[in-house]
């Protein structure tokens, strides 16, 4: 029998896929409740919902759909559900059917947005760690892993040029894109007022907004990003 499984309230310093499928589901089958999961993600972080509503949101969908929930861990225990994803190409693959699905509407542009962001963390995580393991630095190895103070900017810059010799500032256009993405994230989850979403603007970039044309630009630029990581 299908069941699902919700991993929550663990603590994680590193990517993984926040549900566990038990069953003979097909690949098609998760990539659709992965990307609902992650709708659902993005509306409740417009909505201020807390981590508990958000589940008991997720658990109601999915029962509704015929599937036995479980969840693996106390939801009382910190979380920042925010950050959980699949895969980097899994996460691309999500933003871009998910804007194709509905290409204005506020909580699928967002969790586009999120998924870019997600897809970055991850591979320069990988890309950073796997070449500090082959070099036989464990200290950098735990400084890309467990420092909280280490940003995405600081692994994309000086951490990337101490490993690689390279650092993404040298393609100034990729850079300026990467900062307005996270910036975009950043006002997506940490907005300070009710918000469907439509107004949100970048500082002092009035044409930059949170809409189809700067989701699909968003999508393209990440994935040269991440091409740019392939290529080092």
């Amino acid at each position: 029998m299908k069941s699902i499984t919700i991993k929550s309230g663990e603590r994680k310093n590193s990517f993984t896929i926040p549900l566990e499928f038990n069953g003979d589901f097909s690949d098609d089958e998760k990539i659709e409740i992965l990307k609902l999961y992650f709708q659902e993600m993005a509306s409740a972080l417009l909505k201020k919902k807390t981590l508990g509503e958000f589940i008991d949101i997720i658990k109601n969908i999915l029962k509704s759909k015929g599937y036995p929930v479980m969840q693996s861990v106390s939801i009382t225990q910190e979380i920042r559900f925010n950050i959980f994803g699949p895969l980097s190409e899994m996460m691309i693959s999500s933003a871009s059917q998910i804007l194709q699905e509905n290409p204005t509407w506020p909580p699928n542009l967002a969790a586009s947005i999120i998924f870019c962001v997600n897809a970055l963390e991850i591979d320069i995580n990988n890309k950073l760690i796997n070449k500090f393991i082959a070099a036989k630095r464990p200290d950098k190895v735990k400084l890309v892993e467990k420092d909280r103070r280490l940003s995405l900017e600081d692994k994309l810059s000086w951490l990337l040029t101490e490993a690689f010799g390279k650092s993404l500032k040298e393609n100034n256009t990729l850079w300026n894109w990467f900062l307005d993405i996270k910036k975009m994230r950043n006002m997506i989850v940490h907005f300070k007022k009710d918000t469907d979403g439509t107004n949100m603007t970048l500082k002092n970039k009035p044409g930059k907004k949170l809409n189809n044309e700067f989701v699909i630009e968003a999508i393209e630029n990440t994935k040269k990003i991440i091409d740019y990581l392939k290529s080092l």
